[in-house]
């Protein structure tokens, strides 16, 4: 069987990299995918992310009650700011 000349792709197995100047792969920027999100948006990310660490982790808020007061805040934060549109 013949090996050929140079390697098709660096799949990391053979451990050789294609001849210089070589394009494996081009990535693309895709620009505007998404709608921007506004601070209120951010405010839901992170009240998200607590509720998932609370569920993951309930011990932690039972002995941390400052997650607790730093849920508070974020909600009054999340109020005051809808409240403003």
């Amino acid at each position: 069987m013949r090996r050929p000349k140079h390697p098709i792709a660096n799949d990391g197995a053979s451990g050789r990299r294609p001849p210089f100047g070589t394009q494996l792969r081009r990535l693309a920027v895709v620009r505007d995918a998404v709608p921007p999100e506004g601070p209120a948006d951010h405010v839901r990310n992170a009240l998200q992310v607590l509720a998932g660490h609370e569920s993951a982790h309930p011990a932690v808020w039972q002995f941390s009650p400052e997650l607790r007061s730093v849920e508070a805040l974020l909600f009054k934060a999340l109020f005051q700011i809808e409240g403003a549109r």
